[in-house]
């Protein structure tokens, strides 16, 4: 078990040279036996694969976090969360604004997860994007508008089918 609770998480300022080939997130929890949250923080990140970033942690939960740029400074240069090989997360009740990629990233094997309650806005590519094999997730009453993508896209490409998901309400 782990938490990051409160206060904010800035990977902006990080050098370039400092990032290496996926960059410096501002939280990143990778592996483990789950059971990890992360909760009401301010994380911004660029050049990296994400803000918030959880790979192969079953149970993870991200929730009451505002994550993302903002209206002076543009969108960050990466995704805002984006959750890999993890089954059973919980992403609720977050701000998601003002990032280039996909804004909130359900991604490959990500399986029977839930991202609710959501605001994800003024991104420049998908508020929700469910993709890469990523299976038996529930998206729903999550509000997504003014982003330059789509709403919400699901999408298979190199990896395997996006199959059994449901997109409800939102």
């Amino acid at each position: 078990f782990s938490a990051i609770e409160g206060g904010t998480y800035d990977a902006v300022g990080v050098p370039a040279s400092a990032r290496g080939q996926h960059g410096i997130m501002a939280i990143s929890i990778l592996g483990g036996y789950g059971r990890n949250a992360v909760r009401s923080v301010r994380a911004r990140a660029n050049n990296s694969d994400s803000a918030i970033g959880i790979n192969q942690s079953p149970h993870a939960e991200v929730a009451y976090s505002d994550v993302g740029g903002s209206t002076t400074e543009g969108a960050l240069h990466s995704r805002c969360i984006w959750t890999l090989s993890t089954p059973y997360a919980l992403v609720h009740d977050n701000y998601v604004h003002h990032c280039a990629q996909h804004s909130l990233d359900l991604d490959a094997y990500t399986t029977s997860s839930a991202a609710y309650s959501n605001v994800c806005e003024f991104n420049s590519k998908e508020g929700i994007f469910v993709e890469e094999t990523a299976s038996g997730n529930f998206v729903f009453n999550n509000t997504v508008r003014g982003n330059n993508g789509n709403g919400i896209a699901l999408f298979a490409n190199a990896v395997g089918p996006v199959q059994g998901n449901m997109i409800i309400r939102n």
